[in-house]
């Protein structure tokens, strides 16, 4: 899309904001002038939430996409332990994800399993690229992938449920393991239930079967070029253009809301005053 087209598609649905931010103003206005009289107490409480509605609404996705981005970044930041790390790692997610099938929000979920079972910080990229290869354009797939192989590196071993799980998704390390060691597949699960097949040598399964000659090398970057991979890309776009209007939109909003969140505290005595007179009155 033109400059000149998109300058003007944005200043179409300027009013679409504008208007909405305008009757803002005057709903909180006239919320904070009803605070001065004692008989309009309970109008001014039942005018709270359609303030915030007013204000949030027209923005919702935007703000909503915003305020996602930022709780991510304090979870990221706690599981890693550094926010400028977090941050780099979102932005990474960010760039797999822009060229893949998979969505930015599932990556980061997948991210996390991985950190909350202990993967250390510089593996999860790798880890990340070397499941999508195995999962394909298949979200629900990466997530089960995920899930095992995060169990798998916690343990240290591979143990039999988390080898159905494996193959339930789609992947089975001992055959990868047979193909490229020449072991034969009864003597891989022998080794299997003496405790003997470790996390790492799952890790180089997902590896060797990602890498070059590998059964599934480039498939993730094969379905980023499929349809459904550039509408899920679109997708992206589209996401990262409401966030970018979103960001400096909630940050706007937040004391406007913290205003109105010390008006209503400020309210609830003078709440109860009313409701105690109101009920003295409605008792004769």
């Amino acid at each position: 899309m033109s400059r000149s087209v998109l300058s003007y598609a944005l200043s179409l649905s300027t009013g679409a904001f504008t208007s909405p931010m305008r009757a803002a103003q005057g709903t909180v206005t006239k919320f904070a002038s009803q605070l001065g009289n004692i008989g309009n107490i309970a109008t001014g409480l039942a005018s709270i939430p359609g303030a915030i509605n007013t204000l949030v609404a027209p923005l919702s996705k935007p703000i909503t996409l915003a305020a996602d981005m930022e709780s991510l970044n304090e979870e990221m930041a706690i599981l890693i332990g550094s926010a400028p790390k977090a941050s780099q790692m979102l932005k990474d997610i960010k760039s797999f994800a822009d060229v893949t099938p998979f969505q930015m929000q599932g990556l980061v979920e997948n991210a996390k399993t991985l950190l909350g079972f202990g993967a250390s910080t510089k593996s999860i990229m790798p880890s990340l690229k070397m499941l999508g290869d195995v999962a394909g354009s298949s979200s629900d797939r990466m997530e089960r992938l995920t899930l095992a192989y995060a169990q798998i590196t916690a343990s240290g071993k591979l143990m039999g449920q988390d080898l159905l799980q494996l193959i339930n998704a789609g992947f089975n390390p001992l055959q990868e393991i047979s193909r490229t060691t020449g072991q034969s597949m009864a003597s891989l699960r022998d080794q299997m239930e003496k405790g003997a097949v470790s996390s790492e040598m799952v890790a180089s399964a997902f590896k060797s079967a990602t890498s070059a000659g590998g059964r599934f090398f480039g498939n993730t970057a094969a379905q980023g070029r499929t349809f459904h991979g550039v509408v899920s890309t679109l997708g992206d776009a589209w996401n990262d253009i409401n966030r970018s209007f979103g960001d400096p939109t909630m940050l706007a909003l937040k004391p406007i809301i913290k205003d109105m969140t010390a008006m209503a505290v400020e309210l609830k005595p003078l709440a109860a005053d009313f409701g105690k007179a109101l009920s003295t009155v409605l008792r004769g």
